[in-house]
């Protein structure tokens, strides 16, 4: 239900992220013409789909002008039916900008705090949440467990049972001391909601929040009917080259945390609202919008319902949703007015899709490309790199998939590696981490990582 969710990046666990720099004075963007600008999401979009995507639609706006709506590729392989601007995906954590609305909406007309504990709202976890705030939810920081409440994703579940499960677990941490993604936090927030307001989750979006602001589309994907919908598929990064549809998920598992499906325009026109004050006060979207502090006085990238970043030194804030076949990603550029939506149905890797949206982004702006060479490798030159090589920590696994290459550490994602040439790759996902081997006697016999100037010691070619 959010980037996280989706398959994990290469050596993750081993490698610290860089951290964000600071904030600098900025050139003026020289805005693209509209023809230019789909002529540059055309090609950003071309060079994504042989991640391979199976359909895409993109959205562009400055302040409340649409620049741009557009689908590629295919909603439905199986039917021909292709992605439109009018085609309806599973937003995954997205919603979750929406639970927060609501939760600030309520606070806003005095019907709840966002100090109070969860025990005053949820009595069933008093014993459990003591010292847990709202406020705590909604920036991940309450410390409650955030491991999966169902085992089996497409089995019936209610947001209910996500309750009396957390009532009986330990919590991970002390309110406030650490950032911890926790989609059952904000399921716990949808049951906030409906108690405090006395309607259900999805009628009080509905009638509060999106009927206002004429948003038909937006509702839980189980209420949109399936010919509007986009089906969802999985790329294997093992074995067949095909896409394969992905398994469903039953809507109570993801509930307010997830369970929302969007056109690509309407879910651009609520970021507009939202950055417009028309969702909620100034105040509270800057809520949103600031990164949340933690006891130690050190910030996360994440405000409420939003995470914070930046590119090229411009601030960024949105969210990423990931879903089994789902991956989107709907981003805002408040210095320069600039909302970007990217819908997908079909990706291995959540960071394709980010990459995508920074990449119309700087179409947009009229910023430089950042686009990765992929040099050409035969089948000779490939099976010099193919093995696997020893980390210690884990190991990494390169092999064959069609005409490229992949590596695999011990129990991630199968990412594909770009050729640099001279034995150095970059990987698909995340093109930051460099891959480098040294190879003797024809045959590579040392693989090197190296992710955002930090660099492992390097990986013996296992016999």
């Amino acid at each position: 239900m959010r980037r996280t969710c989706t398959p994990a990046a290469l050596a993750a666990s081993l490698l610290l992220a860089a951290p964000l720099r600071p904030q600098a004075p900025l050139p003026a963007p020289s805005p693209a013409t509209p023809a230019a600008l789909e002529q540059g999401v055309d090609a950003a979009v071309a060079r994504a789909m042989g991640a391979p995507i199976v359909g895409v639609t993109v959205a562009v706006a400055r302040g409340d002008r649409v620049l741009l709506e557009k689908g590629y590729g295919l909603a439905d392989r199986e039917t021909g039916r292709a992605a439109t601007r009018e085609t309806v995906y599973e937003i995954g954590s997205i919603t979750k900008q929406f639970t927060a609305a609501a939760v600030l909406r309520l606070a806003e007309e005095g019907k709840l705090g966002l100090d109070d504990e969860i025990g005053i709202h949820l009595p069933e976890l008093r014993g459990r949440g003591a010292g847990i705030t709202l406020r705590h939810l909604l920036s991940h920081t309450s410390g409650l467990s955030s491991a999966w409440a169902v085992a089996d994703l497409s089995a019936p579940s209610s947001p209910q049972a996500v309750v009396d499960s957390l009532a009986a677990r330990p919590t991970e941490f002390a309110p406030g001391e650490r950032f911890v993604y926790n989609n059952n936090g904000y399921i716990l927030l949808g049951r906030v909601v409906e108690r405090a307001s006395g309607m259900p989750y999805a009628d009080f979006l509905r009638t509060r929040l999106l009927a206002p602001l004429r948003l038909a589309s937006i509702a839980p994907c189980d209420r949109v009917p399936a010919g509007r919908r986009a089906k969802g598929y999985q790329h294997p990064t093992r074995g067949s080259t095909e896409p394969a549809a992905a398994a469903t998920h039953h809507p109570g598992v993801t509930s307010s945390a997830g369970v929302l499906c969007a056109t690509a325009g309407d879910l651009l026109r609520w970021e507009r609202a939202l950055a417009a004050g028309r969702v909620v006060r100034p105040e509270s979207r800057d809520l949103m919008t600031a990164r949340t502090v933690l006891e130690s006085g050190r910030t996360a990238g994440y405000g409420m319902g939003m995470q914070v970043s930046e590119l090229d030194g411009r601030a960024l804030v949105g969210h990423g949703g990931g879903l089994p076949g789902f991956v989107t990603e709907a981003s805002y550029l408040p210095g320069d007015s600039l909302t970007v939506v990217v819908l997908t149905n079909g990706v291995y890797a959540g960071q394709i899709v980010r990459q995508l949206s920074e990449a119309v982004a700087r179409e947009a702006l009229g910023l430089p490309r950042a686009a990765v060479a992929d040099l050409p490798l035969g089948r000779e030159e490939r099976a010099r790199f193919v093995g696997t090589y020893d980390l210690g920590p884990a190991k990494v696994e390169v092999f064959e998939h069609g005409d490229h290459l992949r590596a695999q550490p011990t129990g991630q994602i199968a990412t594909r590696l770009l050729h640099q040439g001279d034995g150095v790759f970059r990987a698909e996902h995340d093109p930051s981490l460099y891959l480098r081997f040294r190879s003797e006697g024809g045959v590579a016999r040392e693989l090197a990582i190296e992710h955002a100037g930090r660099s492992m010691p390097p990986a013996k070619r296992v016999p």
